[in-house]
């Protein structure tokens, strides 16, 4: 695979309040020669974790950067968009000049770029993690903490990261559909809000998760329910009629 394959797909993320759309997560798709479109996991791990796959990363990456320029030209400012990163690509030391140097290529409000971390179970990089996070946070990048409840490190990372931003996992809402579960989710909502971080619940597929996301006072939601993943030219297109109805509203 080559970046020539690799293609920028968009899922919108809404308001839980009001259903307007914020933003974006910015999501890789292989255009496979006689496959279709493939999602990372298609991918192969040793090509995921290899130096070819930092490659394809920055790739992405600048893609991010060149559509939050696009945006802003056509007075789209206030919409946000968010490129992933696996945790082990924080072992880089240079990794935040690296994103820094794409990023000054282009021009675009710094704060609407999200930086998105991977929550899991590695240990090793949570140190040089941290330092990299706080100088992409200083350039004005916010920071978003992903699959939030998945794995048992994530209340360490809320104190250690520099966050903006706290996605609770899929999982959350599947079983929130208990008392206990959905108690779970408000008392999550409740501490990001003392914490002034946004939160932004993902798997949202059906009425009754919008329904529970509401009622666990969310900021925002991802999933289904609104929209798929969508190349972004058909995303750029969606995004003008809604703005336009916007307007006229």
């Amino acid at each position: 695979m080559n970046v020539n394959e690799l293609n920028m797909h968009l899922q919108f993320i809404v308001s839980a309040e009001t259903e307007m759309i914020l933003g974006a997560e910015a999501l890789a798709r292989w255009n496979c020669p006689g496959k279709g479109f493939l999602t990372p996991k298609a991918f192969g791990a040793d090509l995921f974790a290899s130096e070819e796959g930092m490659k394809l990363d920055l790739y992405m990456f600048e893609r991010v950067c060149q559509k939050l320029e696009e945006w802003q030209m056509k007075g789209w400012e206030d919409l946000s968009l968010s490129c992933n990163f696996a945790r082990f690509r924080f072992s880089d030391f240079l990794l935040a000049e690296k994103l820094i140097r794409i990023a000054e290529k282009y021009r675009f409000c710094r704060d609407r770029l999200i930086i998105e971390v991977t929550e899991d179970l590695v240990e090793e990089t949570r140190f040089v993690m941290r330092r990299i996070l706080y100088s992409l946070k200083d350039f004005g990048f916010r920071i978003a903490l992903d699959d939030f409840g998945a794995y048992g490190s994530s209340i360490r990372d809320i104190q250690m990261l520099p966050l903006d931003i706290l996605k609770l996992d899929r999982s959350l809402i599947r079983n929130s559909w208990t008392p206990t579960g959905e108690a779970v989710m408000k008392e999550l909502t409740r501490m990001a809000k003392r914490l002034k971080l946004m939160t932004v619940c993902e798997g949202v597929e059906t009425d009754l998760d919008m329904q529970i996301a509401r009622r666990t006072r969310v900021d925002a939601v991802q999933g289904f329910l609104y929209h798929i993943p969508l190349p972004e030219q058909e995303a750029d297109r969606l995004l003008e009629q809604y703005l336009a109805l916007e307007r006229i509203v």
